[in-house]
């Protein structure tokens, strides 16, 4: 996911590719032994902005350069979980399926 993150356009397909994702953690048809719970994707894309912060802060000098550069990557991050909790809800069908 995190390799498609970095290439994809924001396009449809690359919408499609989330959805996906996200309907295989819901664990559809599984069970809910398979399912992802959604507060853990949410912990994940969290961390994951951490590091990156972590990981720019070492390789960007320009001040401003990396800002922008963090600011962008985490409207990326945002617009990626949206999609994905999306998904989990409509797949739980109820407010509670965080």
């Amino acid at each position: 996911w995190l390799s498609v993150a970095i290439e994809a356009p924001l396009d449809a397909q690359l919408s499609a590719y989330l959805a996906e994702i996200g309907r295989a953690h819901t664990g559809r048809g599984r069970g809910p032994v398979a399912r992802v719970k959604a507060r853990h994707v949410l912990a994940t894309m969290s961390f994951l902005n951490t590091e990156l912060i972590g990981v720019l802060g070492d390789a960007v000098g320009d001040r401003a350069t990396l800002v922008a550069t963090i600011a962008a990557w985490n409207k990326l991050l945002m617009i990626h979980l949206d999609l994905l909790l999306a998904v989990y809800a409509s797949a739980e069908g109820t407010a509670h399926w965080y």
